[in-house]
């Protein structure tokens, strides 16, 4: 979000007086000097020429301190290397400058953003549009916020009313379907998502989620689909290439499977919940010292993990080493809640070999 171009304050008309302040030297020349170099360094900024940029936006600030859209914009350049704390020194200076000043109240709640203060964010993207209710960029900002704290129906709304400043806006359709996803209203998020394909039929993401919609509503041969096709688009996508293999193991298609998960745990070794269900497909097809050597790596990382003992007992099970099989399994039993099922099928796994015998 604090790259998006439109952050920037577009070059001012001069003169072009900033606030108030009797304390300051309001004489015309020194306003429309400040106003040309905040111009320069708005198009060096764009150039990418960032020193540049910075030396322009402080010979403004200089020639005139309450210049909001100069300190607007050394703040923005200061986001764009990183440095988010002196970024909002210089939003709040262009905040008291011109308090209603709704761009600079969009950026300083990006820099709360990078700083991780969700909170103080949100506060200020309800600002920005108290200002300006027309100001889409915060509008979406805010809905983007209100997702990630789970406060899903507020989010809904709050892109629902992005869309009516920006109709057919492709990131604000994708992301409302996404919404409707996380709140279970299917039907609703299929139908964003698809007039997302309709905009944009390289939208990657959109017919990854729009495979995982349809996997939820069970329509697995659509969602394989969904998956292929972004597959043809990225095919070093590995999120989609394990929904791939979600959805062949819902339909029995247990070997072709198993080829993607090999070659999603190849590509990415970290991906533990793709190697876990690997292990699971090995253990399926009779490949139990395979699952073993992968469930003992799984464990190495997660000691912890009960559901890495549960699947490792079975297989050793499988290969007759029942000693180590129960010791795995006591363990998944141990790392469990009471009652917890996966305890329960452990606890159960244990009683049958005990009625077999070693």
């Amino acid at each position: 979000m604090i790259d998006d171009p439109e952050q920037k304050a577009l070059p001012q008309p001069y003169p072009y007086v900033n606030g108030s302040s009797e304390s300051v030297d309001r004489r015309p020349d020194n306003i429309e000097l400040s106003s040309v170099h905040n111009n320069r360094g708005f198009f060096h900024q764009l150039a990418d020429q960032l020193e540049e940029a910075r030396r322009e936006y402080e010979r403004a600030i200089a020639l005139n301190p309450n210049n909001a859209a100069a300190l607007n914009n050394l703040g923005f350049l200061m986001a764009q290397q990183g440095q988010h704390e002196e970024a909002i020194t210089f939003y709040r200076r262009s905040i008291a400058a011109e308090p209603g000043y709704s761009l600079a109240h969009n950026n300083l709640g990006n820099a709360w953003l990078a700083l991780g203060q969700m909170t103080a964010a949100l506060g200020a993207y309800r600002t920005s549009l108290k200002f300006d209710p027309e100001h889409a960029l915060a509008q979406l900002n805010l809905a983007q916020v209100l997702y990630a704290q789970g406060h899903l129906p507020e989010a809904q709304a709050a892109y629902e009313r992005y869309l009516e400043l920006k109709p057919n806006d492709i990131r604000g359709l994708f992301q409302l379907g996404i919404a409707f996803a996380a709140q279970q209203q299917l039907e609703a998020a299929a139908e964003k998502l698809e007039t997302v394909l309709r905009l944009d039929p390289k939208h990657v993401e959109a017919w990854t989620n729009l495979g995982m919609v349809r996997f939820c509503r069970q329509d697995f041969g659509s969602a394989m689909d969904c998956y292929r096709r972004s597959l043809e688009l990225r095919p070093d996508f590995e999120l989609a290439r394990y929904n791939l293999a979600l959805a062949l193991l819902a339909t029995g298609n247990t070997n072709a499977a198993e080829a993607q998960l090999e070659r999603v745990v190849a590509a990415e070794p970290e991906f533990v919940e793709a190697a876990s269900n690997l292990g699971v497909v090995y253990i399926a097809l009779g490949k139990h010292d395979e699952a073993i050597t992968l469930f003992r790596g799984l464990l190495a990382a997660e000691p912890e993990n009960r559901t890495f003992h549960f699947n490792l007992g079975l297989a050793l099970k499988a290969l007759g080493r029942i000693s180590e099989a129960k010791a795995e399994l006591e363990k998944a039993i141990d790392r469990g809640e009471p009652g917890n099922e996966r305890s329960r099928q452990a606890r159960e796994a244990i009683s049958a070999m005990s009625l077999e015998g070693e």
